[in-house]
This record gives structure tokens, sequence and C-alpha cells, in this order.
């Protein structure tokens, strides 16, 4: 488990952490890597692929992982399926936020069975995606190592204790943009929790 774990986003946190992407679309992985940057997050590596993700996760141990599966809506959960068995589940308690334009009852469930720790759903604002960050990284779930499933415990609610903004455009918002999508008030935030089961590299 990352030593970061558990603590408070301070800002000079945030300089510390380590992110990965995984996200195939170029100007999508641009966009977000500046996001994170403006955000005081500098440390992210950028994957096209989830293979290449793979190859970055035995380089350098993450704190988070951000993985969008847009492209394919199976891609991203196998990737987080697979991933969390990588040698023996040395990244079992890897903090993981699926990105989605999509935030349909399947999708949440896919997300959960992969052992998902939040869907956060595009569009969303840099200040909302910096919230996810925070609430995933400040609260991590107890890990379930099972057979069939290595993750976080589906059984907690995932937005249990999440203050942040629920949707875009909220009143006192003052962010300027949003960061995939094209339609304002768009849900910037749908727990993968919903029910009680519940190489571009930056420097």
């Amino acid at each position: 488990m990352s030593a970061l774990l558990s603590q408070k986003l301070t800002p000079e946190l945030c300089e510390q952490i380590r992110v990965l992407l995984v996200e195939d679309n170029l100007s999508m992985r641009t966009l977000i890597l500046t996001v994170l940057r403006m955000l005081g997050i500098p440390n992210v590596k950028g994957a096209a692929s989830t293979e290449q993700a793979m190859v970055e996760l035995e380089m350098q141990e993450p704190d988070i992982a951000l993985v969008d599966c847009d492209n394919d809506p199976k891609e991203g959960p196998r990737f987080i399926h697979e991933m969390r068995r990588v040698d023996n589940g040395r990244h079992a308690e890897l903090p993981v936020i699926l990105l989605s334009a999509y935030a349909d009852r399947q999708m949440v469930e896919r997300a959960r069975s992969a052992g998902a720790n939040d869907l956060l759903v595009k569009p969303f604002s840099p200040r909302v995606l910096l919230q996810h960050i925070a609430y995933v990284m400040e609260n991590p779930r107890a890990t379930v190592q099972a057979e069939s499933y290595i993750g976080p415990d589906r059984r907690q609610q995932m937005d249990e204790n999440f203050k942040g903004d629920e949707r875009r455009g909220v009143e006192g918002d003052g962010d300027s943009g949003e960061t995939g999508g094209e339609e304002n008030g768009e849900a910037a935030a749908e727990p993968a929790g919903e029910e009680s089961e519940a190489q571009e590299e930056t420097g």
C-alpha cells in the first residue's frame, strides 16, 4: 500500500503522488495530463494502451491510477481485474478511478466487479477530478483477496464520506470548463458502489 494513502491531499502531497493515466485517445490523454499539472500534480505517466500501462506498472509503483474505458467499455474493467492479480496481488490495494462517459447500471457493475474504487463520469471539471482523487486517496477501503475477486471491499459504500460536488454547474462553482465532454450540466460523479454489495511522461 502507498505510504501516501489516508493522508490529507495537501498541495505538498499533490507534488509527491505518482499517477498512472491509461487513456488511448491522444487528445484526451494530453488534456487530462495538462489538467493534472494545473492541479499541482506533476508526476504522471501516460499510457496509450492497457499493455503499455502494465509495462509502466513494472517500472514504477503509482499511488493512484486513472483508467479510461470509453473506446472499449470492457477493456478498462478487464485491465483493473488483471492488474490486481499481477505478482500475487502486488497492486491489490492500488486506488483506481475508472473514467467513462457513461454511468448506466451495466457500467457501474463492471467497475465494481473489476475492483475499481470509483467511477468518474465525463465531462468533469478540474475541481471535481481533484475531489475524486482526494477522496480515494484519503479514504482507502479494506482490500478483499479471493479466488474470483481482488480489490476494495464491495460491501462498503464508495460515496459514504464523499463531500465533493456531485454535478457540474452547481451554484458557486467557479471552474471555467469541463474535461472530457461537451454538454454542460452532465453528471460529474457517479459512485461505483451504488448498491450495498457494493509514452507520455510529464515531469
